[in-house]
């Protein structure tokens, strides 16, 4: 094989090659130009750019979630749950695909179905953030009660191991003027660490004066 040919071979596989390149890089450009509209809250025009991305790739779960996120952002929740839907159904023991169907089930005004469907998940895969989720889209719906007996399974399922749990529920007492509770769950969460900032804060508000001896072991 002559010079000529042997530059003409290599120059043919670099074109071909450079075309696969700027393919992969034109998706990738079009993620990230919706991902950078989104952050900005320019959501039509970041929309479009992941519809774009989608007729090219149908079966991005990544991009498909991204548009539902940014339906619900535009206030059309209704497709923003048949996207969260196809999304869960590739991908179902994500808890954040669960999460992410729940809510828009919620947000679409179906809060039964979307309350229910999480429990149900939440039965087969228990973990404490997933209770939290549960019980933040119960408070968006306006369900204080449900709301605190999701931080009531996380506290049963991580209290004795993570403050976490006890500063959810600590929060969540304050926050609905029930200061005797939450003061009882920011001492927990002294245990696990005896000069936790926001504890303290917490309880000097409430007319303490914390400190590791005001400590009180998470099994109460």
């Amino acid at each position: 094989m002559n010079q000529m040919m042997k530059w003409c071979l290599v120059g043919l596989t670099s074109l071909t090659l450079g075309g696969c390149v700027s393919g992969d890089r034109s998706l990738a450009q079009l993620k990230a130009d919706g991902n950078a509209l989104y952050a900005h809250e320019e959501y039509d025009a970041a929309l479009s750019k992941y519809d774009a991305y989608l007729e090219r790739k149908p079966d991005s779960v990544e991009v498909r979630q991204k548009i539902a996120q940014t339906l619900g952002k535009l206030a059309h929740p209704v497709e923003a749950e048949r996207y969260m839907q196809t999304v869960y159904d590739v991908e179902p023991t994500k808890l954040e695909n669960a999460v992410g169907l729940a809510r828009a089930r919620v947000e679409a005004g179906h809060i039964a179905s979307g309350l229910d469907f999480l429990r149900r998940y939440l039965d087969d895969h228990p973990e404490a953030e997933g209770y939290y989720q549960l019980a933040e889209l119960a408070e968006q719906a306006g369900l204080p009660d449900d709301a605190l007996r999701a931080y009531q399974v996380a506290v049963k399922l991580d209290g004795q191991n993570d403050p976490e749990p006890h500063r959810r529920l600590a929060r969540f007492y304050q926050n609905h003027d029930r200061p005797e509770l939450a003061t009882i769950h920011w001492r927990m969460v002294l245990w696990f660490d005896g000069r936790d900032p926001e504890a303290s804060a917490a309880l000097r508000a409430l007319g303490y004066v914390p400190g590791p001896s005001f400590a009180v072991h998470p099994s109460g």
